[in-house]
Order: structure tokens, then C-alpha cells, then sequence
């Protein structure tokens, strides 16, 4: 099939969100034929454009120039983008119009009516399909009023879904492959298709990890709130690639015990934190650390954890800040919990090698942390997800994981929060 393409210069930009995302789609698309012919396959019904000599790809306007108004000259009537099946000689036999959308909830009935009558009008084509992009969970269009069916959705998740493959299977440092593979990442940075993964295969840089974690905390709150009712409040900007969940009425969410998620180079941590500033939390853990029967049921609860989770590490940190805002470690200790003789795996498979002894010295250091409040001390159960090990983390399925682990923690966390 013959492209011809439309489209502005690759270099140009549109000041409307909606028609900069729609050029960078279409400027993708036809950088390659194998790329537009497996799209139109994906998404369009195969009778509607199989078997055409010839494809037109148009965006809806020129980009803005200097001195024009914002806008342009765009018409209340005119789609995103369209594409015209024909021979190539004569008149358009099949029309395709897109109508993009990036945030949720924003499509609306009355436009998508407007845009197939003006089509017909213009072209006097009546084999007219409508393909609406949009960030929505579900599909839209049943709840929209119109009188025109002649409109689908698709997700922009999909669209992602799509790419995905031809960020490694078109020619190595082709202009499809670099467009596929920055299209993908241009979806994710601009928050359009929420959490698609965690992939770092072009190398870490914060400003992706926060981008990424921003996506997966926004996906999984509802689930999180739902296991533990109350835990709504972040830390606010997130500046390294971690983020809370704390109680919604902590003034702070370092004065409570609250759960972390964060992401680096190598894995994703998930873990409780008693911090420092947390007055009750450390008065509980003093007691609880006197108690042979709390300890014992303690012991239980990390070691039913333990099963749930890929591994389960014991963390304390002592800690000294220099103008308030530096800090410096000036010790950790760190225990995996497969050291001991109570939260060992079941079926054995761990390669940790025991060693009882590790988890008495670990008590002893917390004790001393939670006896001498002078010390700027934080404790830590925290598990971890290796990428390396961990081949559902860069699908977006991984959130499913993510809110499993948290689950593990919940008993842990009524104890620990116990009055």
C-alpha cells in the first residue's frame, strides 16, 4: 500500500496538547510501512482498509506560527487527524478520522457527531470509521450521547501495548525504531497511559524513575486505601524516585509509621518505616522488645509475611543531620530474614545460609535505638524487587504485584500501630 503522507514538518510543534500528541502518533506510524500496516490491523476492522492502493495520513491543522493566535484555524468540526483509503485517482472510498484525548473523561458526544457530519460533507464519503484515543480505564462511548455509531475506542494503554514491540524488533537505528521507541517513552514521561512498567533498558535517570513511580503510586492508591483505610497522604513533591503512603491525618508522615514505595537503578523497595520523630511508634517497639509473648507473636508475623514476599530484610539506621538539612549515616544494620530459624522459607529454596545468632544481635541493636531517644534512629521491614529477577516488573501487571506486597505487610502494620 502506497503512503502518502500530510503531515506537518517533523520538526514543527503544535501549541494544543491533544494535536502535539496526535503528530507525534502519526509521524511514528508512517516512518515505517510494517509500523502503519500493523496498527491499521490492530485497530481497524480488516475489510475497511485491506485491499487499497493507496492511504493519505492528514493532521488536522499546521502547526502554530509565531504571532497566530492559539488554536490556529481550527474548526469545532475538524478531528485530530484522518486517514483516506483510495486508489489513489479518484475520490476517497473509506474515511477514518481520530479524535484524540489525554486526559480521562474529556471525549464528548456532541464533537464526535459534529466530526462525522462534517466529513460526509466535505468528502461525500459515507464509509466513515472513528477511532477515539483516549486515557480512559473503560470505554467511553457508551455513556455518551450521539446519534453516530460509527465511532471506536482505543486506549491510549493499547496504543502502548503496541509500541512496545518495535522499540526492539524494527531495524536497529532506523527512524521507526527511534520514533516507536521515543513515541513509548513520550506516553509514559507525559503521564498519558498511567503505569506501563518499569523498563530502565536505556539506563536509570531520576527524572524517568519519578515519572514512572508518580504513575504507579496514582494506579494503586485505590487499592492500597482499600487494604488499609486511612493510609492517603504522599509526602507531597516527590524529588528522588520515592513516595509514602501515611495516615491522612499526620500532620507529617514522619510522625507515624507509614509504608514506602520507591524505585532505583536495580530494584523497587516496598517497606514499613517507623521513623525517627514517631513517639508512640518507639514506645511501642520499647515494649514489645520487653515482652517474650509479643516477641514471639512478632516472630509469627514476619514469618507469615515471609512467605508472601520475595524476601523480608530488617533495617536500622542512626542518623545525624548538619544544618537541619544534610543528613549523614553514621551506622545501618541490616538482617536478612532468612538468617534465623523461624521465617525460613517453607519449601527451602532461599540461597541465604543460616545464622540465629544475627537476629539477637540485631534485637540488641534496637533495643538500644528505642531505649536512647537522643539518637536519630529509624526501623525499617522492607522487601525488594530485583529487575534482574523480576520479569514482570517492566509489564504493567507488575502494579498488581506491587499492591499484593503491601497486603503482606498489613498484620505487620496493626501490631506495630497498636496502642
Amino acid at each position: 500500500m502506497k503512503i502518502v503522507t500530510r503531515l506537518p514538518n517533523l520538526f514543527d510543534q503544535y501549541s494544543v496538547p491533544e494535536n502535539r500528541v496526535t503528530n507525534a502518533l502519526l509521524q511514528t506510524l508512517v516512518s515505517s510501512e510494517q509500523l502503519l500496516l500493523r496498527f491499521l490491523e490492530r485497530f481497524l476492522p480488516h475489510d475497511l482498509w485491506n485491499g487499497f492502493r493507496q492511504v493519505e495520513v492528514h493532521a488536522q491543522t499546521q502547526p502554530q506560527r509565531t504571532g497566530q493566535k492559539a488554536g490556529g484555524s481550527r474548526s469545532v468540526a475538524v478531528p485530530d487527524g484522518w486517514f483516506i483509503f483510495g486508489s489513489g485517482s479518484g475520490e476517497p472510498e473509506r474515511l477514518v478520522l481520530l479524535e484524540v484525548k489525554i486526559e480521562r473523561g474529556k471525549a464528548s458526544g456532541e464533537q464526535l457527531d459534529r466530526h462525522v457530519q462534517q466529513a460526509r460533507r466535505r468528502t461525500g464519503c459515507n464509509a466513515i470509521l472513528g477511532l477515539l484515543l483516549t486515557p480512559d480505564d473503560k470505554d467511553p462511548l457508551p455513556a455518551l450521547p450521539r446519534t453516530s455509531q460509527a465511532w471506536t475506542w482505543v486506549s491510549w494503554r493499547d496504543v502502548h501495548r503496541f509500541l512496545r514491540p518495535f522499540r526492539t524488533n524494527l531495524r536497529p537505528g532506523s527512524a521507526a525504531q527511534n520514533l516507536a521507541h521515543s513515541l513509548a517513552e513520550f506516553l509514559e514521561m507525559n503521564e498519558i497511559v498511567g503505569f506501563a512498567g518499569i523498563d530502565f533498558a536505556d539506563g536509570y535517570d531520576v527524572a524517568t524513575a519519578r515519572s514512572v513511580l508518580k504513575a504507579l503510586r496514582a494506579e494503586i492508591a485505590g487499592d492500597v486505601a482499600r487494604v488499609y483505610p486511612g493510609l492517603t497522604k504522599s509526602k507531597g513533591t516527590v524529588m528522588d524516585p520515592w513516595d509514602v503512603f501515611a495516615p491522612a491525618d499526620a500532620g507529617n508522615f514522619t510522625d507515624s509509621i507509614h509504608l514506602v514505595l520507591g524505585l532505583d537503578q536495580h530494584r523497587v523497595d516496598i517497606r514499613i518505616t517507623l521513623p525517627n520523630h514517631c513517639g508512640p511508634g518507639w514506645r511501642r517497639l520499647r515494649a514489645l522488645l520487653s515482652s517474650d509473648k509479643e516477641m514471639g507473636h512478632l516472630k509469627k508475623l514476619m514469618s507469615e509475611a515471609r512467605q508472601r514476599l520475595p524476601n523480608l530484610a530488617l533495617l536500622v539506621t542512626q542518623r545525624h543531620f548538619v544544618a537541619r538539612r544534610f543528613d549523614y549515616e553514621d551506622g545501618r544494620f541490616e538482617l536478612d530474614l532468612d538468617t534465623t530459624d523461624f521465617a525460613r522459607l517453607q519449601d527451602g529454596k532461599t540461597l541465604v545460609k543460616p545464622n540465629p545468632k544475627l537476629f539477637d544481635l540485631f534485637v540488641a541493636a534496637l533495643r538500644t535505638c528505642a531505649g536512647n531517644r537522643s539518637i536519630n534512629a529509624e526501623f525499617n521491614l522492607n522487601t525488594r524487587f530485583w529487575y534482574k529477577t523480576t520479569p514482570e516488573v517492566r509489564t504493567e501487571e507488575f502494579r498488581h504485584t506491587v499492591v499484593d506486597a503491601l497486603a503482606a505487610f498489613r498484620e505487620l502494620y496493626d501490631f506495630l500501630t497498636k496502642p
